[in-house]
């Protein structure tokens, strides 16, 4: 399996959206489970495949079995960030993972309510 936390420079065009996006194709034509999280609103977003419109973030989780179709979890800042079914083995019982959980528990723990200026954040 592999998990992708989004970066700017994976979302602008360049050498490492292109790097990337050459790196999510050799994933997706693998046996290997995509887990793919773009929590960043700026960038231009990755071609996915699904309704992506009215969501500033999303996880997207791709089987490698049920591959073209993926999961799709889209979600406005003003939601809580869905559970996701982590992907396992065939025949393992796949176990939830609270995304929003570990965000608030990192955001907590790092002081970001602290460093960060959030005024004008959701003026977009």
């Amino acid at each position: 399996m592999a998990i992708e936390v989004l970066s700017l420079q994976s979302k602008e065009n360049g050498e490492e959206r292109i790097a990337y996006e050459h790196k999510r194709q050799q994933i997706l034509a693998s046996q290997t489970h995509l887990i793919e999280i773009d929590f960043l609103r700026k960038g231009k977003r990755l071609e996915i495949g699904a309704v992506t419109e009215g969501f500033n973030y999303y996880v997207l989780v791709s089987r490698s079995g049920d591959r073209p179709r993926a999961a799709f979890y889209g979600f406005t800042v003003e939601e809580r960030i869905p559970p996701v079914l982590v992907p396992l083995m065939a025949g393992e019982e796949e176990p939830l993972l609270d995304l929003q959980a570990v965000f608030t528990g990192v955001y907590d723990r790092a002081g970001f309510d602290l460093a960060i200026d959030y005024s004008g954040v959701l003026a977009d």
